[in-house]
């Protein structure tokens, strides 16, 4: 079995497929240089210091290789062929997401890019968050807890915009507003 994908959806599959029973050899490929990871704790624990890199880990390294599974880290897959050429009679794709890039603006995605926001959020007073989505929110919070004032842009006229809750997107912003987030709603205008 090929599975296609480093996150915690691939993690799950192992998981799912052991428990059932299936006992095939698995070939897990990741681009990430980590072994799955969760990624919530990246925007908050992670970001704050409050965790370290094990810690987000769905399962440790050497887990895999006691689960018939060979973690290709640092790997990418040009395309599933590849994974049925060398004997794998199915694949699962779980590759997720990727931030839209905004010219040299760090994203926050991987464990990564958490580890050098947090380094960073060390160096500076300032910062601009933009987007006003669970990710976004949560690192406002982070670095504001971390002593960084936060201009925090939404082009959206309230937080959580999917989520269409008015009366939750009026109380984030008010708790922004009391400690000192400079939030602007409707706005594509950052500092």
């Amino acid at each position: 079995i090929g599975i296609v994908g480093g996150g915690l959806s691939s993690a799950k599959v192992v998981d799912g497929y052991r428990e059932a029973g299936g006992t095939e050899e698995i070939v897990l490929v990741s681009a990430d240089p980590h072994p799955p990871y969760h990624r919530p704790p990246l925007s908050k624990r992670l970001l704050r210091g409050e965790a370290e890199p094990p810690d987000t880990l769905v399962h440790p390294e050497e887990w895999y290789a006691e689960n018939g599974v060979e973690l290709r880290l640092n790997t990418t897959v040009g395309s599933v062929d590849e994974l049925f050429e060398e004997g794998a009679d199915r694949v699962v794709l779980a590759t997720g997401a990727r931030p839209r890039p905004l010219g040299d603006a760090m994203t926050l995605r991987s464990l990564d890019s958490a580890l050098a926001l947090r380094a960073r959020a060390r160096e500076v007073k300032t910062a601009t968050v933009i987007g006003g989505g669970f990710i976004g929110c949560e690192v406002s919070a982070s670095l504001t807890h971390l002593g960084v004032k936060v201009t925090h842009v939404v082009r959206e006229e309230r937080l959580y915009p999917n989520l269409e809750t008015p009366p939750l997107s009026d109380a984030l912003a008010d708790l922004w507003s009391k400690h000192g987030v400079d939030l602007r709603l409707s706005s594509t205008d950052a500092p």
